[in-house]
């Protein structure tokens, strides 16, 4: 895909985002997102997505899944749009920027249990 330099600044200054400044040289610029086959693994009661959660309460999912690979522009900050993207879902400036670094960082795995009430962790 291809940035679109004026949108993505534009979506940027919506969200509130008015001190990151997106390069002239990024419109236009290609980007290209590869994500990995992921392994997933059910125990419990586990029904379909569809079903309320509370129908799910003795379900555990066990997702791994390398880190997708995104190739970007060079100049292009990518732990600083990491930051608004985890400031627009919520999370406090604190830790924002140590999550966003995690993130642009190649964790090896995690354990995803949605339906579990679980909190993703990272295994080393």
């Amino acid at each position: 895909m291809t940035i679109n330099r004026a949108r993505a600044q534009a979506l940027l200054e919506a969200a509130g985002h008015t001190d990151i400044k997106l390069p002239a040289t990024l419109d236009g610029a290609p980007i290209a997102i590869d994500i990995p086959t992921a392994v997933v693994s059910r125990y419990g009661a586990c029904r379909t997505a569809r079903e309320r959660q509370s129908q799910m309460d003795t379900c555990l999912i066990l997702t791994q899944l390398p880190s997708p690979t995104v190739t970007t522009p060079p100049d292009l900050n990518m732990q600083e749009l990491a930051a608004a993207g985890l400031q627009m879902a919520g999370l406090s400036p604190s830790k924002r920027r140590p999550s966003a670094a995690r993130l642009t960082g190649h964790p090896p795995w995690s354990f995803l249990s949605p339906w579990a009430k679980l909190t993703t962790s990272k295994c080393l």
